[in-house]
């Protein structure tokens, strides 16, 4: 069984490098994602990069500050970041955390400053 905080790490690392579409292959067939102010997403959650990603100027940059682990779970604090085209800034801070069934991501569970998001993506994703 893989070390979960490399998983983590990965994980995020994805994110950074190819963006929302990055996380399938990480997350088990049957995974939740809940997100503050939204409740399960998992749905939407790959979709959201399809909609956001012609919004953005460059790409999003995804940032781990810190993880912490204790048996298959994962607690991360993590940073975005992305200039947007319609001259907004979307820099959120998060904090995830992450349940491992074997080496996939079970379930998500997802807080960040969903006033930040609102005010930055108004009209985007609304």
């Amino acid at each position: 069984m893989s070390d979960k905080r490399q998983l983590a790490q990965e994980f995020f690392d994805a994110i950074d490098q190819k963006g929302i579409a990055g996380i399938a292959p990480f997350l088990a067939d049957d995974f939740v994602w809940w997100a503050a102010g939204m409740g399960e997403i998992q749905a939407e959650v790959l979709k959201f990069g399809e909609m956001l990603d012609p919004h953005i100027d460059g790409k999003m940059e995804m940032k781990v500050h810190s993880i912490l682990v204790e048996g298959n779970k994962c607690a991360v604090e993590a940073e975005s970041f992305a200039k947007l085209k319609n001259g907004n800034t979307y820099n959120n801070h998060y904090h995830f955390r992450i349940s491992f069934e074997g080496d996939k991501i079970k379930e998500v569970k997802e807080y960040n400053d969903t006033k930040h998001a609102d005010e930055a993506l108004k009209g985007i994703l609304t």
